[in-house]
């Protein structure tokens, strides 16, 4: 099980806008547009100047063609103290693939009890917080927060904190009542490292 990896298909509406800069180096946000079904998942992005080096520039990305985005799924504090999750783009490449992608791997360790409520249909919602670490190192960490519908929803209900897991699952966002953009890891698949329960969504 990867232990934090996004993989993302799909073609980019508009050209990555300038951020902020670190250390010397530029970073860019943007959103690739992942068809689903009938439906679009726009996902937003931090992509550093030096990975678009692969390609070219900001201005040589060609707007509505197919790109493949390589990266991981990362956490910060907002200003209002609250953990903000983002996607850092550790490659882009030009689509070799046709085929729309949404896909992110992570494992780690519970941090805290899990939280479950059920919906005004019946539905079961579980949120996970995970302590993950970062691909390449050793000691950056991140925590990412996760939510389980349905019968996965039941399984990670009963995730005890410290319990280490893996889950398969993709990105979504969305806008909050506040205004603010949330990145959210939907979960298709949970794998237990002690524990016979695996089960993968329907």
């Amino acid at each position: 099980m990867d232990r934090n990896q996004v993989w993302l298909i799909g073609y980019f509406e508009n050209l990555p806008e300038f951020a902020f800069e670190f250390k010397g180096n530029k970073f860019f946000s943007g959103r690739i547009s992942i068809q689903k079904g009938k439906a679009t998942d726009v996902i937003p992005f931090v992509v550093g100047e030096n990975v678009l080096k692969e390609v070219g520039t900001v201005e040589s990305l060609d707007v509505g063609a197919m790109y493949e985005i390589d990266g991981e799924i990362r956490s910060r504090k907002g200003k209002d103290g609250r953990i903000e999750q983002y996607i850092q783009a550790l490659r882009v490449t030009p689509s070799e693939s046709a085929d729309f992608r949404n896909e992110i791997h992570i494992c780690g360790q519970a941090k805290r009890p899990p939280k479950t409520r059920v919906s005004a249909k019946g539905t079961v919602i579980t949120s996970l917080c995970l302590d993950v670490v970062r691909q390449n190192s050793d000691t950056k960490r991140d925590s990412i927060l996760c939510t389980a519908f349905k019968q996965i929803g039941e399984i990670a209900e009963s995730v005890v904190t410290g319990e280490v897991i893996g889950i398969d699952g993709r990105a979504a966002a969305f806008v909050s009542q506040s205004g603010t953009e949330v990145l959210e890891v939907h979960v298709s698949h949970i794998e237990r490292e002690k524990n016979e329960n695996t089960v993968t969504e329907a």
